[in-house]
């Protein structure tokens, strides 16, 4: 479904896919929470460490577009996100010249080293 909407985003808006800006953010919950396996104690963005939270990823283009999201489980370190949505939007939209925008918090010195490599034409901020 992402494909299509991107492509008809890109047909009405002659839109820019090279720019891309990827953040976290985490959302509690009051009550029982059993039966939702992602629900977990973790970094609490909203100083409720009492609750569980999940942690939900976004890739957005500029112009607030979504190309990617995922929810993870509540305790997911930022740190461990960046790798796999690196390659979900290689893998889905192609290889392509990129830049991504992220907080400083976001990727390892591992990953930057690997965005770094010339081969990759992967760049951020």
């Amino acid at each position: 479904m992402f494909l299509w909407l991107r492509q008809k985003w890109a047909d009405l808006f002659q839109a820019d896919f090279e720019i891309l800006l990827y953040d976290l953010t985490s959302t509690y919950f009051e009550g029982a929470m059993e039966e939702n396996p992602k629900a977990k104690y973790g970094h609490s963005r909203d100083k409720r460490t009492d609750c569980l939270q999940v942690v939900i990823a976004l890739v957005i283009t500029p112009d607030g577009f979504p190309l990617a999201y995922e929810v993870m489980d509540g305790n997911t370190s930022d740190r461990t996100t960046l790798r796999g949505f690196l390659e979900q939007i290689e893998k889905t939209y192609g290889k392509a010249k990129r830049m991504w925008v992220m907080d400083r918090g976001i990727p390892s010195e591992e990953i930057l080293q690997e965005m770094r490599d010339p081969a990759r034409e992967i760049f951020y901020l």
